[in-house]
């Protein structure tokens, strides 16, 4: 089975908000929501609601179903008006905005990196 990997090289299937959409007991549901809520609050400074940790597909998707954070992504946003499948094959690749990116999660750059080796 294929990786679900974002425009920007995050592992959609090992993120918190991805496998709490996937759960399918109510109460342990709740409870990774409320986890997440705790690791947005205390590593990224962000307060959420438990209503603001929606379902998510996962960026790529078209299926409506999309994490807050990610609906307002600005490199999803831009992926997506260049019509790319990942930010790999992106012509300015790596931009300031991934570069950023790169410093808090390290292991996208790997990725996009394996993705434009293996295009090419």
């Amino acid at each position: 089975m294929e990786t679900m990997i974002s425009y920007c090289g995050l592992d959609c299937e090992s993120c918190p908000i991805h496998r709490a959409t996937l759960e399918q007991d109510p109460l342990s549901q709740q409870r990774m929501r409320e986890e997440i809520a705790r690791i947005c609050r205390q590593q990224y400074a962000m307060e959420l609601s438990l209503a603001e940790i929606s379902d998510c597909d996962g960026c790529c998707s078209d299926s409506g179903r999309l994490f807050s954070g990610c609906a307002k992504c600005t490199i999803r946003a831009c992926a997506r008006d260049r019509k790319l499948t990942s930010c790999a094959y992106c012509p300015d690749y790596a931009c300031s905005h991934l570069l950023e990116l790169f410093r808090t999660d390290p292991a996208a750059r790997t990725r996009l990196e394996l993705l434009r080796k293996t295009s090419q």
